[in-house]
């Protein structure tokens, strides 16, 4: 148990990593730059940097001058501690020893661990920014066709997954001269088939329209959108794209489930 709370403070903190980062927009500075208010400028102490603690420490304000500060914070970081959590006890359980872990077991678990990363990161930018930038989903096709092939993956699964989920988002880009999808979802089409495989890929695809479908009517029926108002489909990608990732099996026999 005490090993589970460490990944999930572990994840936590990844997530307040990667919130400041996206809204920096550059890696570098997130790194070396002070963290300030966004509207008086001020520099932030470090136990208001806290994850999840720091923004219930100032509920939810500026300690300066009293804006509210944006709920999606704390969200994700939790967000991000839970996937990271539901990765180590997909693989290994809740009360397992670490010490006694294989190396094929801590492989599964990095992978999953850096697959799902790379996923909440692109979740974010396209959240928070309406982006999946180039420098995220071509390095993260790289290390999918890699890390997979280290793990024994066929290599006809996963080109067959990028030719067809990658060309599921080309043909529409194509139909719609760009103004249905970007070029940023056909390469994250490319990452979700040789992350996943064409099964796999496909399945995430269903989920990431369900999921999406969902939260348009929902948005739709309480007046927080119009049916012109666009959906960062992305975010839905990525969702389905973890969800795979750890029950890919266990929810594809519920979708076939007669």
């Amino acid at each position: 148990m005490f090993v589970a709370l460490i990944v999930f403070l572990l994840g936590a903190s990844l997530g307040s990593f990667l919130m400041l980062s996206v809204d920096r927009g550059s890696f570098a500075r997130s790194l070396f730059g002070r963290s300030v208010c966004d509207r008086c400028m001020r520099v932030l102490r470090v136990h208001h940097l806290i994850p999840l603690v720091g923004w219930v420490w100032l509920s939810g304000r500026c300690a300066w001058c009293q804006h509210r500060l944006s709920y999606i914070y704390p969200l994700f970081e939790c967000g991000l501690g839970l996937a990271l959590l539901f990765v180590w006890i997909h693989h290994v359980g809740v009360v397992a020893d670490p010490f006694v872990l294989d190396v094929a077991a801590w492989g599964k678990i990095l992978r999953d661990t850096v697959f799902t990363t790379l996923l909440a990161l692109l979740f974010l930018y396209d959240l928070r920014r309406g982006l999946l930038p180039d420098r995220i989903t071509i390095p993260a096709i790289l290390i999918a066709v890699v890390w997979n092939g280290l793990q024994g993956q066929s290599g006809q699964e996963v080109l067959l997954g990028a030719l067809v989920l990658g060309g599921f988002f080309l043909a529409q880009f194509i139909a719609s001269r760009g103004r249905w999808v970007g070029g940023g979802d056909i390469r994250m089409g490319v990452l979700l088939g040789v992350m996943l495989g064409l099964v796999g890929g496909i399945e995430a695809l269903v989920l990431a329209y369900v999921l999406g479908a969902g939260v348009g009517l929902w948005l739709l029926l309480f007046g927080k959108a119009t049916r012109k108002t666009p959906l960062p489909f992305g975010t839905f990608l990525a969702i389905g794209g973890y969800m795979v990732l750890l029950w890919g099996p266990e929810l594809l026999s519920l979708i076939l489930r007669p």
